[in-house]
């Protein structure tokens, strides 16, 4: 049975993501925390199941590609090194 209330790194572990990536996904507004006090958050895991059934409903959205964007100097740079 899972406990209701997780820690930062047994949240991590329940979805099988690294520490990093939960403060990315918590920061975003994605996944739910509950702050106890100023350095300590914990996650219920109803908040956590939650959240992975919003991924297997919208699968493109676990993860996008990372946008960049380029000066148009540096793409004709980048193209032109690509047609040698």
């Amino acid at each position: 049975m899972t406990k209701a209330v997780l820690s930062r790194v047994e949240a991590a572990e329940y979805l099988g993501i690294s520490t990093d990536t939960l403060d990315r996904l918590r920061a975003c507004g994605r996944i739910v925390a509950s702050p106890v006090s100023a350095r300590l958050i914990r996650y219920r895991s109803a908040d956590l199941d939650a959240y992975l059934i919003e991924c297997r409903a919208s699968p493109s959205s676990i993860s996008q590609p990372r946008q960049t964007t380029t000066s148009p100097g540096r793409t004709d740079a980048i193209r032109a090194a690509s047609q040698r």
